[in-house]
């Protein structure tokens, strides 16, 4: 991955970049990068202060750290952003319009701090998405409550632990065309429970894939045999809710699921078969162990168009179960 891509665009947006160029379908977009971000900061006179409250917040209990969080938040969300910057963003919006055909399309805006999803210290749910975002003020809105997830109650404490600044993990924000999702979910390419590495592990979902990623659902779970790339397992889940876009609130919401899919299977073997495929040698590709966040389209009279939004390293692996050694005494011993 390029240091100077990553570190302008964090890490979400670097590597649907990468996806990109390794052949696979990502959804058009574009990067609010870390250099507006602190663009934005310093025009305001807003570093300073933040500065000072983060270095407040290492001195005391829980309760200040709260307090201090949420004043850092606030004064984030209601920065003057640069008249510059918000030119910059609307030309970029109206780009990103015309390459998916929609004078206003719903777009997801997704947060790219450059201290997430490292391999050694991850970040991973720390920090704010939104879905379903529509029109320039909406989106320069989300892109400010982004850049406010940085602060975080949970998110300053771990980087308090961590010893480190928000200074060194600036807030990028990504900004792609939202997929139209029949169903969803995350792909490991071992299984993530045993530490089992000859099986890609699918689970999924019908709609978006937030009430999944949220853990507020029990997935659909396929596991496929990396080597034949076959099914060798399937769970179907039962799934509660699901996450649909609210066109009265202009954002994916998460609401109760339809009686006939809450136990109806989400994908089915072929597509898991395909999502299987890719991800192992999107593993081979990146040298380490991966999961990708995907989404499934439905499009009349063809397959699924299948769209990867998001992929990380997997930080935390079981180790691999020893296999079992077979011994022929002991064989033909059972059999006396």
């Amino acid at each position: 991955m390029d240091s100077v891509a990553f570190e302008l665009s964090g890490p979400k947006v670097s590597r649907l970049s990468e996806l990109g160029q390794l052949g696979l379908d990502v959804p058009k977009g574009f990067a609010v990068t870390t250099a507006a971000f602190r663009e934005c900061l310093a025009a305001s006179g807003l570093e300073r202060k933040l500065r000072r409250l983060e270095e407040a917040t290492r001195i005391g209990d829980a309760d200040r750290v709260a307090k201090l969080s949420s004043e850092m938040r606030q004064l984030v969300q209601t920065v003057d952003i640069p008249e510059a910057l918000v030119s910059e963003i609307g030309r970029a919006h109206d780009w990103l319009g015309r390459e998916v055909g929609k004078p206003d399309p719903r777009l997801a805006v997704r947060s790219s701090a450059t201290g997430e999803d490292a391999a050694d210290k991850s970040f991973a749910g720390q920090y704010e998405s939104y879905l379903g975002v529509t029109g320039l003020a909406d989106l320069t809105q989300a892109v400010r409550d982004c850049w406010a997830s940085l602060f975080n109650e949970r998110a300053v404490d771990y980087r308090n632990r961590a010893g480190r600044s928000f200074v060194h993990s600036p807030m990028a924000v990504g900004v792609v065309e939202l997929i139209e999702a029949e169903a969803a979910g995350v792909a490991f390419s071992l299984d993530p429970v045993t530490g089992h590495r000859d099986r890609v592990v699918v689970e999924s979902t019908w709609g978006f894939g937030e009430a999944l990623v949220q853990g507020l659902i029990s997935p659909d779970r396929v596991k496929v045999d990396k080597e034949a790339t076959r099914v060798i397992d399937r769970h179907t889940g039962d799934k509660l809710q699901i996450s649909v876009f609210d066109s009265s609130r202009s954002r994916v919401i998460e609401t109760a699921m339809p009686p006939d899919k809450r136990a109806r299977p989400s994908i089915d073997d072929t597509l898991a078969q395909r999502i299987g495929g890719i991800v192992r040698d999107l593993e081979k590709s990146v040298g380490a162990p991966v999961d990708v966040e995907w989404v499934a389209e439905r499009r009349e009279g063809a397959a699924a168009r299948l769209v990867f939004v998001q992929m990380r390293p997997i930080s935390t692996i079981a180790p691999e179960p020893e296999l079992p050694r077979w011994r022929a005494d002991k064989i033909a011993e059972s059999w006396r």
